[in-house]
């Protein structure tokens, strides 16, 4: 070596130095840098300039190349349910206010019959309650008489009107074997305080109680409608509704009956006075259809147009869901799903709340045509193959499973006729139909088997376009040779 020199026995190599002077007096001893390779002397590049050279092309080879791998890898990325789901979290942020989050909504005292057996929430949740407990109670009604007022097999007595009446029948029938004149009095207020409990009733929800056919649509709000069909379908939902709406004043008369009312959504009391809802429906007052379902309609458009984007395209599904349930719902596209990710979704239904939203026709999808042919906010054209309505939110009522092959049951308004549709669609039916599916938030994976087929096809897309442009790019590229025929 050049320069070394021995410590403890061992050579160690010194750097070289040069002897520089900052002044006559005194030099300086500087170590000679290393030399710099290649790549240390290339000029150093900031991140966001090494963005932007991600844009920049040399050629139109290097330009298509770019363009074909971000095609592929935005294909995968859209195939991925964890981005929508993180999507679905930033729409629900304050900064953004498009989706509603979870809120606590009112919550029902249970009263002592409870403890005994479920009581309609209408009938439990009314001002004049206390007057039919204590007509219960004075009349020595016992727990299993009460227990046998359930005619419907629903767990939950007083939610028709034939409950009612058998309530009633009871009481009378006590009453006239009652000797104390205070006594009598209060089973009598118990009495016609039933009566006109069950006329309340059947006006809200229909005699029968809430029933899917008694859900109507307005104004082309199919999404937040399919939320209240969803509850429709098992008698435990269908008390979650009743438990939103709470009567403030009530007007009864052989020819004109008037409900105020007030909703209880989104940790907010929505007033709904009676002739406010009349207008919206475009109906007389005295129109006989229940009326329950529509209260719940237009509190959850009002809620959504004064406090939300006014019906946001594609979230009102889940936010009308998020408002009646509680808890936070998100809407996913179908073909992102794997088979097994959206059959584990579906089985949830109709015990959860499950809907799904069918593809726009054409002239909905492309422009006015639809409001030029007549006006009409959804779809004029009439259901074509299996029945399916087109831009329409189904209700998802069950799941079965035949010799292997899957079979889906959905229900929705039809608008065209003003009646419910009821269809039954293999899975390859509903997947060529429908575009959307509603459920709750943690229903669904971030990623599945369809998320990883997606990679895998995207890394070879990859490998055999950049291969494929490469070549063709050699192909045309490569310098011609020119022959030269002698003379």
């Amino acid at each position: 070596m050049l320069f070394s020199r021995s410590i403890s026995g061992h050579e160690t190599s010194v750097l070289p130095y040069v002897e520089v002077s900052s002044s006559p007096v005194r030099k300086k001893r500087v170590p000679i840098s290393t030399p710099l390779t290649a790549k240390e002397r290339e000029p150093k590049t900031s991140t966001g300039k090494k963005f932007l050279h991600w844009f920049t092309f040399k050629n139109k080879w290097h330009l298509l190349k770019k363009l074909t791998s971000g095609a592929i890898i935005a294909y995968a990325t859209a195939k991925t349910p964890g981005l929508w789901l993180a999507l679905d979290s930033a729409v629900s942020t304050d900064a953004l206010h498009v989706k509603p989050q979870t809120v606590a909504t009112r919550q029902i005292e249970p009263s002592e019959l409870a403890k005994v057996i479920d009581i309609d929430n209408l009938v439990e949740n009314g001002d004049s309650f206390p007057a039919i407990y204590k007509g219960i109670k004075q009349a020595g009604i016992s727990d299993s008489d009460l227990k046998n007022l359930d005619l419907n097999n629903t767990g939950t007595i007083l939610d028709n009107s034939q409950e009612i009446e058998k309530l009633v029948s009871i009481l009378t029938s006590r009453l006239e074997t009652a000797h104390n004149t205070d006594n009598k009095q209060i089973i009598t207020d118990a009495i016609n305080t039933l009566e006109e409990t069950k006329i309340i009733n059947r006006l809200l929800w229909g005699d029968n109680g809430l029933e899917t056919n008694s859900i109507h649509q307005v104004n082309g709000n199919c999404q937040i409608v399919s939320g209240l069909i969803a509850h429709s379908f098992t008698p435990e939902n269908a008390q979650k509704l009743k438990s939103l709406v709470k009567v403030t004043r009530y007007k009864l008369d052989k020819y004109f009956n008037e409900i105020d009312s007030v909703v209880s959504i989104n940790g907010k009391e929505i007033i709904i006075p009676h002739q406010m809802l009349a207008h919206w429906r475009g109906l007389k007052p005295n129109q006989n259809t229940p009326e329950g379902p529509y209260i719940l309609s237009y509190a959850i458009e009002q809620e959504l147009a004064q406090n939300y984007t006014p019906n946001p395209y594609g979230l009102t599904s889940p936010s009308s869901a998020t408002f009646i349930t509680g808890q936070n719902h998100t809407m996913i596209f179908v073909p992102i799903l794997s088979d097994n990710s959206l059959i584990d979704i579906i089985k949830n239904a109709p015990g959860a709340i499950v809907t799904a939203g069918t593809y726009p026709s054409f002239k909905d999808y492309f422009g006015t045509v639809n409001s030029m042919l007549g006006g009409r906010q959804y779809s004029d054209e009439e259901p074509k193959e299996y029945n399916i309505i087109p831009h329409h939110e189904y209700a998802i009522k069950g799941y079965e499973n035949r010799n292997g092959e899957n079979f889906i049951t959905l229900v929705a308004t039809n608008p065209n006729k003003d009646n419910i549709t009821e269809v039954t669609l293999t899975l390859d039916e509903f997947r060529s139909h429908f575009m959307t599916i509603t459920a709750k938030k943690d229903s669904f994976s971030a990623f599945d088997a369809e998320t990883l087929r997606s990679y895998l096809i995207a890394i070879m897309l990859l490998l055999v376009s950049r291969n494929g442009i490469n070549y063709i790019e050699k192909k045309r590229t490569k310098p011609k040779t020119e022959i030269k025929i002698p003379t």
